[in-house]
């Protein structure tokens, strides 16, 4: 193995450095413990890796023994398990008897921390293991009852994720730990791990599979009420093809917005070209993409017959002198003995060891130069250390031996070199790179070198072209989430990929791993307040490099949210404003905020300020919120925005002062409601409803503020679940309801119940409603409980009542009555009487009363001012309708195809009707391909399993017509059936009856199955005369005696 080849300055207890041209000599537990050593560990939400190790058997064996001979026993154990943490920059937080718990990636962000768990476990398996791989045994003599030699197997277990790192005192002063499943989780692994093995999570596994090769060990129980865990045995280490190849054999995705580099070096690589850049660069931040942008350079050097080399940088071996040079050498040394030519999708050729004597021959290497190669990759720790000549010898042979080796392999077919991650490599393998790429001359040799802009060293100022690569922009962000997401999904995960593409701010690491979650079936809270565990050691690492005062500034900033202003900041801090602005220009000459004009703080990143801000514990946010409030409060006064009430009701919240959050929440609905904007009022109820849900007596808060948002956005219907709110406060609270609330409430629910397919249970609720509304001469109220109630009446077979109904409510609302406003609702009540009333209408047979009330709705809608899109659609449906059923099927397609393309982007639920009536209009006109476009976009926006009223009915129908017209006869006979028994289950007759001619009307086209069609003619007549559907009837009457 590598670590085997190379030293590791963190696997020998005394390792040697190269630092400053000297050798310093230092332990690695000295230097573990230096970097803790006046740290304050203040508790903290982190991502970390946690392992525990414990000795398998031991209890039995040691519990009759003398406390003397079991500590000698299980003394040593420990302590070699201690010291293969400390290696791999652990931390042993506790020794519980025969094993330990240790964690990784504390104190010091690490984004390998999962790496190094998994190597410090392999590390503490083989100081057990003998040559042949059996268990070591200890040649101690304890009393005759008792074996002499006591085989020691061990069993480790590690999983990552999210923990509280915090100070846990004891009566003995305390150490750090660790709270939260992390542990709990890491541990039930471990005891399920067979001897003498190491078993990861599967998120764990995730972190570190580039690195190693397992197998499925079977599923971990946690509890009765948790989900169990899958474990993986971890089987080989293979770091260095990992280091070597430029990415895995499956792709995440396409290569999205990176067209101009990619053509960039497509040029630099044509290796005809006489002026010929041979040092080129790429830079960006963690998770832009350029490991990505590198896989497909690798394809163009394969297709080129290009040699195609690729050494990269391990942040768990940075200490470690010339690993990378070794690691090159081993590339080069491994072609060199004819393992392929060319790369080939991406795919590296695996070096040899070890390196066989003659392999250096044929190179032109003197004594010095062989030397130098051979004993580098015999370990830096035994052969290359102890040779006795000075430190630049070594390095000047070393460097003219490798320089022969790449010229050689060079010659006969043009090579090129990456060096991926040179933020990771050790600083003497980076100063002989720079070396090369100064250096070098060669005509066929070209290397390229990748690194985040931060790096400390050299900054790669040496390479003579290179590109900077910058964050996608949205449209080609969101193409990436598309790319991973299934095509059927993303209609109903329209709201989910936006919110992403926000919070990844063109990171296409971030896109991937939010994506991943998303799709993986995680609730929406996960992917959108939750880091993921790729990225949130790489952002918090971002942040350590701040000073104190400028982590102080930031972690305050993020409370305020992604945008805040020096002026409060100041104020909050109670700081100087040179002090302030100091820990500004930190931050900002960091990466951490933006550079703006207004000099205030703006996060680079959304998820910084999320890593901020989600990193604190629960009590340090809430005082940061307390006094962010009391400062809002006391310095000035909120403006008449929705959004200023927010802001003041999220710190009072978050500060812990719920009731005047609520306070603040009501004046932010009613600033909402007015300015009409549905998808603010929806976001302001689900946070007032958490809030609600934080007190004990919440529950009639949180109906009021139901009430309040309930007419703003029909999407709350089902997004925001309000039934069992309503429901709720009428079995409990009743008798504190106002009169006003109890006839809304009623008419609520009746609404919800006519929309998901219970008309009859509605008419139940509104019946009421009916009586209370007389009593209380409230116009308002009296036409919302006559249009819902009139609504159910239609639905339930009660045509010509619900007609009449809506016509009387009509000739109230004339004239200046048409167009006032129904309480807050932005819907205008005289365009949806109307409206409602020609749609009924035109089932019921009145074709001169839908087009009056079709007439006057639009002439109402167009003298408004605020005129909306519900009311535009709303008219555009009623003549819509009127038009289809009167045969003008041009007409009522063109229109209808426009609404639709205006309603599928709205929060009404609007769309599948006229996407319906659309579409069949399009099928009788034999215009197939029109209709099954809205269509095939209806069935994917997975709206109609919602609203189960004719929204179901219409769209399968259509469906079931297009599948008729394309010869799918019996897929269609059961599409239609469908439709039916939708209309069925949701007791509706009126539909029940129209599906029932078109089923008749399937027969009679292909003149099969006569008595089946004339049954189910029969059956429409039936219907129809119950519900006094005039047209209908007449169809039927004639067809019958047709």
């Amino acid at each position: 193995m590598c670590c085997q080849l190379v030293l590791d300055a963190r696997i020998q207890d005394n390792y040697c450095r190269l630092k400053q041209g000297s050798w310093i000599i230092s332990t690695g537990e000295n230097s573990l413990n230096s970097d803790v050593e006046g740290v304050e560990i203040k508790p903290e939400k982190r991502v970390v890796s946690i392992l525990f190790a414990d000795i398998v058997g031991s209890t039995g064996l040691v519990a009759e023994l003398d406390p003397e001979d079991a500590s000698e026993l299980i003394d040593p154990i420990i302590e070699r398990m201690t010291r293969a943490v400390h290696e791999f920059g652990g931390r042993v937080l506790r020794v519980q008897g025969d094993g330990i718990k240790a964690v990784f990636g504390t104190i010091e962000s690490r984004e390998d921390h999962a790496l190094r768990a998994a190597l410090a476990g392999q590390k503490i398996l083989q100081h057990h293991r003998r040559a042949d791989g059996s268990p070591k045994v200890f040649p101690k003599v304890f009393p005759k009852t008792f074996p002499k030699t006591f085989p020691t197997q061990i069993r480790v277990g590690i999983h990552s994720g999210y923990a509280i790192v915090r100070w846990q005192s004891n009566d003995f002063g305390g150490g750090m730990d660790t709270v939260g499943s992390v542990a709990h989780i890491a541990a039930k692994i471990q005891a399920d791990a067979d001897k003498d093995s190491l078993c990861v999570s599967e998120r764990t596994k995730d972190l570190i599979s580039n690195y190693f090769e397992f197998t499925n060990h079977g599923r971990v129980q946690l509890g009765e009420k948790t989900e169990p865990v899958t474990s993986f045995k971890v089987e080989r280490e293979k770091i260095e093809s990992a280091a070597t190849s430029l990415i895995g054999s499956v792709l995440p995705s396409a290569l999205v917005g990176r067209d101009r580099e990619l053509n960039n070096f497509r040029n630099w690589l044509d290796f005809s070209r006489q002026e010929r850049p041979k040092t080129l660069s790429i830079i960006g931040e963690a998770g832009v993409g350029k490991s990505r942008l590198l896989y497909e350079i690798s394809l163009f050097a394969a297709a080129q017959n290009l040699q195609f080399l690729k050494v990269g940088g391990l942040q768990v071996y940075q200490d470690t002198p010339l690993y990378t040079i070794a690691m090159l050498l081993r590339q080069l040394l491994g072609q060199g003995q004819g393992q392929g030519q060319g790369q080939g999708q991406g795919q590296n050729r695996q070096s040899q060891s070890p390196v066989l004597a003659d392999t250096l021959d044929g190179y032109g290497l003197s004594e010095f130069e062989r030397q130098a190669v051979e004993k580098l990759l015999a370990g830096i720790g035994s052969d290359f250390s102890a040779w006795r000549i000075s430190l630049d010898q070594k390095i000047t042979a070393l460097q003219n031996g490798v320089q022969k080796i790449i010229g050689a392999q060079s010659r006969s077919q043009p090579l090129v070199l990456v060096i991926e991650d040179t933020h990771n490599i050790d600083l003497d393998s980076m100063d002989c790179l720079q070396h090369f790429a100064e250096t070098f001359s060669f005509d066929n040799f070209t290397m390229i070198f990748s690194s985040r802009p931060t790096y400390p060293g050299p900054d790669l100022a040496f390479a003579e072209r290179g590109v900077v690569l910058k964050p996608l922009p949205q449209s080609e962000a969101r193409q990436i989430i598309l790319n991973l997401t299934d095509a059927k999904a993303w209609k109903s995960r329209e709201q989910d990929i936006d919110i992403i593409v926000s919070r990844a701010k063109g990171s296409p690491l971030a896109l991937q791993e939010l994506a991943k979650l998303m799709n993986s079936g995680a609730h929406s809270d996960t992917y959108f307040t939750e880091v993921p565990l790729e990225i949130e050691p790489i952002l918090r690492g971002r942040l350590e490099q701040l000073s104190a005062e400028a982590k102080i500034l930031v972690v305050h900033a993020s409370v305020f949210g992604r945008e805040s202003r020096l002026s409060d900041l100041q104020g909050v801090l109670d700081w100087t404003p040179d002090r302030v602005r100091a820990a500004y220009d930190e931050s900002v000459e960091k990466g951490i905020f933006e550079q703006m004009e207004t000099a205030n703080p703006v996060f680079m990143h959304d998820l910084f300020q999320e890593v901020c801000y989600n990193g604190m514990i629960r009590r340090e946010r809430r005082k940061i919120h307390d006094r962010i409030y009391q400062h809002i409060t006391t310095q000035y006064v909120p403006g008449s925005t929705f959004a200023d009430w927010q802001v003041l009701a999220r710190h009072a919240y978050e500060g812990d002062h719920a009731q005047l959050a609520l306070a603040h929440m009501a004046k932010a609905f009613e600033e909402a409601n007015n300015a009409g904007t549905f998808r603010t009022v929806r976001r302001l109820y689900i946070r007032a409803a958490k809030i609600c849900d934080s007190l004990e007596d919440g529950e009639l808060q949180k109906f009021r503020f139901a009430m309040l948002s309930f007419d703003a956005t029909q999407r709350l219907l089902r997004e925001a679940k309000l039934l069992p709110v309503f429901e709720t406060a009428l079995r409990d609270y009743d008798q504190d309801l106002k009169p006003e609330e109890k006839i809304l409430v009623r008419c609520h629910i009746g609404l919800i119940k006519w929309v998901s397919g219970s008309p009859k249970s509605a008419l139940e609720y509104t019946s009421v409603a009916l009586d209370l509304v007389k009593e209380l001469h409230h116009p308002a109220l009296e036409f919302y409980t006559a249009y819902v109630h009139a609504c159910a009446e239609f639905a339930t077979g009660d045509v010509k009542s619900a007609v009449q109904r809506l016509e009387r409510e009509a000739q109230k609302l004339s004239g200046d009555n048409a167009r006032k406003r129904w309480g807050q609702s932005i819907s205008i009540p005289g365009v949806i009487v109307r409206a409602f009333g020609a749609w009924y209408a035109v089932d019921f047979g009145d074709l001169d009363l839908a087009r009056r009330l079709h007439k006057e709705a639009r002439i109402v809608a167009d003298a408004d001012a605020d005129a909306n899109v519900y009311t535009a659609i709303l008219c555009d449906l009623a003549i819509g309708y009127l038009y289809y059923r009167n045969g003008e099927f041009r007409k009522a397609a063109d229109l209808l195809e426009k609404s639709y393309s205006v309603a599928d982007k709205s929060d009404y639920s609007l769309a599948p009707m006229t996407g319906a009536w659309a579409a069949l209009a399009f099928l009788e006109l034999g215009e197939l391909a029109r209709a099954d476009k809205i269509i095939s976009n209806e069935i994917s926006a997975d709206r109609i399993d919602v609203m189960r009223n004719a929204n179901t009915f219409y769209v399968l129908k259509a469906q079931a017509c297009l599948l008729h017209k394309q010869g799918q006869f019996e897929d269609a006979h059961h599409k239609l059936d469908a439709a039916i028994e939708s209309a069925r289950s949701t007791q509706d007759p009126v539909h029940q009856a129209y599906g029932y001619r078109k089923k008749y009307q399937f027969y009679a086209a292909r003149n099969t199955r006569r008595e089946e069609g004339r049954h189910c003619l029969e059956t429409a007549l039936r219907l129809a005369r119950q519900c006094e559907l005039k047209n209908l009837i007449t169809e039927c009457e004639q067809a019958l005696v047709s």
